[in-house]
């Protein structure tokens, strides 16, 4: 083989290497243009997890796992001492010196909300809330999703909680309904997919003015999109640019972005789609950063499979030919020692 071949051969290994450049298919959905995708850590499955910058934490295994996204380092934070249960949810808490993690057991009788130190691994009880979902903050404050009730049927809200221990939760807002996640923007802004098949916005001023006052109901949002009949919303997230993204199941999953423009209708893009003839059943939807920018991702669990989907922009073909390009100088200097 000559130089040149063995040259193009190395820089080719070496973009394909780099986070971020898929080189397989996902088995959890299909991206539509402009995205690329790949499945993570497969040999797992998922509950809960969540992204923060170049970090990611997530349970499986029964166990609170950290991957750092860029070079793969893993940690592994244990589980609480004593206490078996089905984990709701996984998220950082904003200064991503702890996490929040969320458990439920059958019957909703023994529902805890943990605080876990990264420094010192220690797992701290720090409320209970019966029917937990997600947990979401707005600034430093922590809105859950959840029934906050062990009765079955009892419907879904939104609620700040309590981390004093008195567990003496505020309902912020009644979405009725199933338990589905929520989102939160950098504003305070509240999103939500509901049971009646749509997806709605509250004004930050507006939660907020429910805190120690009457809860919000959907007629005080606004209403962003109509989803199709028989739909069911399952997590909603917002992302570093402010792009509204939500998960929603029926006979085939899909991934979707609202459109910017509120009121009736499907005012959404659809970003990604499952299999069909119900072979996905989408959990949790998390973004790192601005979805469009190169090296940021969201990330896709899926009830029917190992793991979580990425999916990113596929990089333009001036970005790849900087890669080349640095994987050229790379391997020419290296031959040059």
């Amino acid at each position: 083989m000559s130089y040149y071949l063995r040259l193009t051969s190395v820089v080719l290994g070496f973009v394909l290497a780099l986070p971020g450049v898929a080189s397989a298919a996902s088995a959890i959905l299909t991206p539509l243009a402009p995205f690329q995708a790949v499945d993570r850590e497969t040999s797992m499955y998922f509950s809960g997890f969540d992204v923060q910058g170049t970090e990611a934490a997530y349970w499986a295994s029964g166990t609170l796992h950290t991957v750092d996204r860029t070079n793969g380092t893993t940690a592994d934070l244990g589980a609480p001492n004593g206490y078996s249960a089905f984990n709701s949810f996984v998220t950082f808490s904003p200064d991503a010196a702890s996490f929040y993690v969320g458990f439920t057991v059958s019957g909703n009788t023994d529902d805890r909300i943990y605080q876990v130190d990264r420094a010192t691994g220690d797992w701290t009880l720090v409320a209970t809330l019966p029917g937990n979902y997600d947990l979401e903050f707005a600034g430093d404050l922590p809105y859950v999703s959840g029934t906050n009730s062990s009765i079955v049927g009892d419907p879904n809200a939104i609620w700040l909680l309590d981390t004093t221990g008195a567990d003496q939760h505020d309902k912020l807002i009644a979405v009725g309904g199933y338990s589905a996640g929520l989102g939160v923007d950098a504003s305070g802004n509240v999103f939500y997919a509901s049971a009646d098949a749509a997806l709605y916005r509250w004004d930050a001023a507006a939660v907020m003015g429910a805190v120690g006052a009457s809860e919000l109901g959907l007629v005080d949002a606004t209403k962003l999109a109509d989803l199709a009949s028989s739909t069911y919303g399952a997590d909603t997230e917002v992302d570093a640019a402010g792009r509204v993204l939500f998960t929603a199941n029926s006979a085939q999953s899909f991934v979707a972005q609202w459109n910017g423009t509120p009121g009736d209708g499907p005012n959404y893009d659809v970003l990604a789609l499952g299999a069909g003839s119900y072979g996905n059943w989408y959990t949790m939807i998390k973004a790192s950063g601005d979805i469009l920018a190169p090296g940021e991702a969201f990330y896709v669990g899926d009830f029917n499979h190992n793991g979580v989907a990425e999916v990113s922009i596929v990089p333009e073909p001036s970005t790849l030919g900087m890669i080349l390009i640095g994987g050229v100088f790379f391997v020419l200097a290296r031959r040059r020692k």
